[in-house]
């Protein structure tokens, strides 16, 4: 379940930087 917990954090911290979220987060 890791890439459900890094996927969440990758959409909260593009929130704050405000930035676009794209549809297929690269890692």
């Amino acid at each position: 379940m890791k890439i459900i917990a890094i996927g969440r954090n990758y959409v909260e911290h593009a929130k704050e930087l405000n930035n676009p979220v794209p549809k297929e987060p690269m890692f």
